[in-house]
């Protein structure tokens, strides 16, 4: 028994679309196809990447805004250590400014 008929009858296989009397499927017909499909792929793989970029992008911008508490009490210890060593030195300056500008007595 051929596997193509059954009953009497040829077995239209799933998937494939019975071509009209007449037209042929090209490999021009095929080619476009492709095209039209390839496109579609195109347009779908750029929409995504667009997308995943815009995700990253907010992931980066929330960690570098992201400040635990342990990092903001770092950089205050540091700021207020290097405005103490600004005075000190203000302080060391103007005491040496305030000797030289002293006449001497005797």
């Amino acid at each position: 028994m051929n596997d193509g008929c059954v009953g009497g009858r040829p077995r239209q296989r799933s998937g494939m679309e019975k071509a009209g009397p007449g037209v042929q499927y090209t490999t021009k017909d095929f080619q476009l196809e492709e095209l039209g499909k390839l496109g579609e792929m195109q347009s779908l793989t750029e929409s995504l990447e667009e997308a995943w970029g815009k995700k990253l992008e907010a992931v980066r911008e929330q960690r570098l805004l992201k400040f635990d508490s342990r990092t903001l009490i770092a950089l205050e210890a540091m700021i207020l250590s290097f405005a103490g060593y600004i005075i000190q030195d203000a302080r060391n300056s103007a005491r040496q400014d305030s000797k030289l500008r002293r006449p001497k007595r005797g």
